[in-house]
């Protein structure tokens, strides 16, 4: 028994003597990581006097938060540094401009709905630049709030040399597990290795994926789409939403008038009424939502279908609008 007890003994401080040199290697890694970011930030803000430092850590980057002064103004920033052995690499880094629409983007910005202050109010602007590899995206971001629905959010991104607009989105907020995921020559690789001219307008990581929100060239158009890949980089699938007339959905949806003209409930829409096209796209298969609005004085309705790789009807459901 004695001898037993022993052997417990000592395996219990085996156990815990490789824990705490486990805890002590992680914590030292932890500090040279810290050292060797907040080293890199002082180097690459060297024309800046820096105050308010804060340091964070999020999807194995070190953050800092902090208030940049130069002869001009202060300018609330943050930076994104990758660490490796001996060296801490800037990745991203954004400016808070407030709520103020720079003027490089002004004229694109009045010309989306989201100009309206009657439906939208802006809640932050942001200079961003993304430094993947050898080259620099800089973007600017405009966030906002819907002013009748406070769960709607929408964001802008715009090019920041031509004030282009390149992307758009409106979404519910109700996802808490989302969040910003810094570009990396990894994730830019499997963007490109699936569409080589692709631009990455921004990321996120959502549970145990990364969602991609990218413009590519689908047979020559420039489309906005959504790419989703695994933390290992692995490609999962992708969605694209467009928007359509009646008369000017594409002609391999042929099967939707076809199911109008097949009955006489409901009235086939009118060819100006709004087609929206969903296409998911998961590993080989590949399916297509299709909403279309009837907008009649008299009647108003909302049909959905659900359509598989061959375009066939496999659900359908109206919505008539009281």
């Amino acid at each position: 028994m004695k001898t037993k007890f022993k052997m417990g003994f000592l395996s219990i401080l085996l156990m815990t003597s490789t824990l705490f040199v486990s805890c002590e290697n992680e914590s030292d890694k932890n500090t040279n990581d810290s050292r060797l970011a907040e080293m890199q930030l002082l180097e690459d803000y060297s024309n800046y006097t820096l105050s308010n430092i804060v340091w964070s850590k999020q999807q194995g980057y070190e953050i800092a938060s902090f208030s940049a002064v130069t002869k001009s103004a202060a300018q609330n920033m943050k930076a994104w540094y990758k660490v490796g052995s001996d060296n801490a690499k800037l990745q991203m880094e954004s400016k808070d401009l407030g709520i103020t629409i720079p003027d490089v983007i002004k004229t694109a910005f009045d010309a989306t709905i989201y100009s309206n202050t009657t439906l939208w109010t802006i809640e932050e602007v942001e200079f961003e630049q993304d430094f993947i590899g050898n080259s620099v995206m800089s973007t600017y971001d405009v966030e906002l709030v819907s002013v009748t629905d406070p769960n709607i959010e929408a964001e802008l991104i715009f090019d920041a040399e031509s004030g282009e607009l390149l992307f758009s989105k409106e979404e519910a907020d109700n996802d808490t597990e989302s969040d910003n995921f810094v570009v990396n020559a990894e994730l830019k690789a499997a963007v490109t290795a699936i569409y080589p001219t692709a631009t990455i307008i921004g990321a996120e990581i959502d549970d145990t994926v990364i969602e991609v929100d990218a413009i590519v060239e689908i047979d020559g158009v420039k489309t906005e789409i959504e790419m989703i890949f695994s933390l290992s980089y692995e490609y999962i699938g992708e969605e694209t939403e467009a928007t359509y007339t009646y008369a000017t959905m594409p002609a391999e949806f042929v099967t939707i008038s076809n199911w109008f003209k097949a009955q006489s409930t409901y009235p086939e829409p009118a060819g100006t009424d709004i087609v929206e096209i969903a296409s998911e796209k998961m590993k080989d298969i590949t399916l297509y939502e299709v909403e279309v609005e009837y907008m009649n004085k008299n009647v108003q309705y909302e049909a959905e279908f659900i359509l598989d790789s061959e375009y066939v009807i496999t659900i359908s459901d109206i919505e008539i609008d009281e």
